[in-house]
């Protein structure tokens, strides 16, 4: 019996949707295992120190790109897909650089800003983890395109392991402090995206070869991502992250440190399958 073509359509939509979910979903019980060992570890402060310098990466990360990245998908042509990588990069590494400069006076200034008053010069490892999750949400968006989703299942389940063991390791050698759950952060992250990067049948750093002219021409045939995405998706990501940034603004790193603890065994658990559906229908 032949299949008809939206019933096979819907299969493979539900096939993506379940591989997906899988290694989400596994990250997801690593995360909730690992917490009683690592909140032993490492104290509320670190951990709300840790907490409010993620938060304000994820926040910024957001807009970094100007959300050109999402239009990777879209366009027939790899050549266009191309110029939007490179535009997309371009612009990530031109806003992790005004970050760079934007701490910089900040400290120097010795603005009684409520968040730079809690992170002092720690405030120097936002530009490079927004660097590395601009970097990451371009090469997801080619994962996507490409539908290499078993990868994804692989990088999301590895990268929460990787991240778990990471912090650990660390937290038991040195002890607390806020460099080792960044640490562990970053190299869950960083494992995530090697995994997703080795599955693509593009290779990654032609992914970001295209010629300048082609850059103008992708920023204005798509300008409107820039004009209406990204400020959509700075919302989305303040709303979302909004009771760190308040909590850290208006309390001790201790207060933001409970409430980061307590958001990864209850609140990030419930997004797993509304991430995983969101991803497949880009």
């Amino acid at each position: 019996m032949t299949m008809l073509p939206s019933a096979k359509r819907n299969r493979t939509l539900i096939g993506n949707i379940t591989t997906l979910l899988s290694g989400t979903a596994f990250g997801r019980l690593v995360t909730i295992l690992a917490a009683p060992i690592v909140a032993r570890l490492f104290s509320p402060e670190d951990f709300g120190t840790a907490a409010l310098i993620i938060t304000l990466s994820i926040v910024l990360s957001s807009i970094s790109s100007l959300s050109y990245e999402f239009a990777i998908v879209l366009p027939a042509d790899k050549e266009q897909a191309f110029a939007l990588s490179r535009l997309s990069l371009v612009i990530l590494i031109g806003f992790s650089l005004l970050l760079v400069g934007l701490a910089w006076l900040i400290l120097w200034l010795d603005w009684e800003l409520a968040w730079a008053t809690t992170l002092g010069d720690w405030l120097f490892l936002i530009p490079g983890v927004v660097f590395v999750l601009g970097v990451g949400s371009i090469l997801r968006r080619w994962g996507v395109r490409e539908k290499c989703f078993k990868a994804m299942s692989m990088g999301a389940a590895s990268g929460s392991t990787i991240t778990a063991g990471t912090r650990i390791g660390l937290g038991t050698v040195y002890g607390s402090t806020v460099g080792g759950l960044i640490t562990g952060y970053l190299t869950g992250v960083i494992a995530d995206l090697y995994l997703i990067a080795r599955s693509l049948d593009t290779r990654p750093t032609t992914i970001f070869n295209s010629a300048c002219s082609s850059l103008k021409r992708a920023a204005h045939r798509y300008r409107n991502f820039a004009i209406f995405q990204s400020p959509t998706a700075l919302l989305n990501a303040i709303s979302d992250q909004l009771p760190v940034m308040l909590l850290g603004a208006l309390f001790n790193p201790a207060v933001v440190g409970f409430y980061a603890i307590a958001n990864r065994l209850v609140v990030l658990p419930i997004g797993t399958v509304g991430r995983s559906v969101r991803t497949v229908f880009l």
